[in-house]
């Protein structure tokens, strides 16, 4: 995803976008995460969808066949970035859960009681 600004009027949000597709607003973000939409973010951190990808997606979609290609991407392996808590409280544990969920949902949490587990999940795989 590029973070390039682009004419307004050829780029929608990603709740319009779930509106159209009848979709899941985050269905639509995980769709932009996977490439499967072309988007950049505004300062602020909200998605911009070009509108012509949506309709390439659409196309390809409802008619079943191929629609021309966007320009290609080299995939590159996503690294999912891993957060270790140690937190003896449920109740920290279930907030931390919760906010790193809803503000970072590629963020991968793993909770330890005490430290004993604690190496557990830190032993070498």
């Amino acid at each position: 995803m590029s973070r390039k600004p682009a004419p307004t009027d050829k780029n929608v949000s990603t709740l319009e976008v779930a509106r159209q597709l009848g979709m899941a607003v985050r269905s639509v973000q995980l769709m932009v995460d996977r490439g499967e939409l072309d988007a950049w973010k505004t300062p602020g951190g909200h998605r911009r969808i070009s509108r012509a990808s949506v309709e390439r997606w659409l196309a390809v979609r409802q008619g079943g066949t191929r629609a021309p290609a966007a320009p290609t991407r080299v995939a590159t392996p996503a690294r999912r970035t891993r957060v270790l808590l140690i937190e003896d409280s449920t109740h920290y544990q279930n907030l931390v859960r919760l906010l790193l969920g809803q503000k970072f949902p590629q963020v991968e949490l793993h909770i330890a009681d005490e430290g004993i587990a604690c190496r557990a999940l830190t032993a070498p795989r």
